[in-house]
């Protein structure tokens, strides 16, 4: 018969639940949002709403190249708004 100690047991747990401690101050309704808030910042939530049901291996690649497109497409707009909100460019770059 083998016994795990308690730090073999934080070894195998995973990283991502390891860490959340949310202080309740405010009241119970404040905590949770506050939860959910680190949850759905840390894309914890979206990852339990993936793989709440199997998704075909069609399904997901299409998904992800599907994501990474966006990905890209929303930092090339952000490098383009930033160039037009600067301050000190010249009125009209192409010129």
């Amino acid at each position: 018969m083998r016994i795990r100690s308690a730090q073999s047991d934080f070894k195998m747990a995973h990283h991502r639940f390891l860490g959340r401690t949310i202080i309740v101050e405010n009241g119970v309704a404040s905590a949770l949002r506050s939860l959910n808030r680190v949850l759905t910042q840390e894309n914890v939530m979206r990852d339990i709403r993936l793989k709440r049901y199997y998704e075909k291996p069609t399904i997901k690649r299409r998904r992800v190249k599907y994501e990474s497109a966006l990905r890209l497409y929303n930092s090339e707009m952000k490098r383009k708004v930033d160039f037009l909100m600067e301050k000190q460019r010249k009125e009209t770059p192409w010129t």
